[in-house]
């Protein structure tokens, strides 16, 4: 509800289509379909795929991490791994971050300890 107020993407919340389709007590498929293809138009004037309102927790992270790296390009991954945990706590591997980074185009991963 935060982002919705804000309009501030860091404010989403993970929600999988399979969770809400279990609390709206209906298959996930069926609430897949009825997103698909559909947009809002969000309070700040911009329109947005409904898809967006059911961020993986997988993907919260991922634009946390841009984030962060944004913001000290050059860490380490062990380092942004201690950066999520202290700043968001959220706990992910080194090896996570490597990952995240590659599927975000980040560059080159620095796997050092440091």
């Amino acid at each position: 509800m935060e982002y919705l107020r804000s309009g501030d993407p860091a404010r989403r919340q993970p929600l999988t289509q399979r969770g809400m389709a279990g609390k709206l007590g209906v298959d996930p498929s069926v609430l897949n379909r009825l997103i698909s293809n559909k947009s809002v138009q969000m309070p700040w004037g911009l329109q947005a795929p409904l898809a967006t309102f059911f961020p993986s927790a997988k993907d919260i992270n991922r634009e946390r991490l841009y984030v962060l790296a944004g913001e000290s390009p050059g860490q380490t991954d062990a380092a942004l791994a201690r950066e999520l945990a202290r700043v968001h706590g959220v706990r992910l591997s080194r090896q996570s971050i490597a990952q995240y980074r590659k599927e975000l185009s980040m560059g080159e991963c620095r796997r050092g300890r440091g």
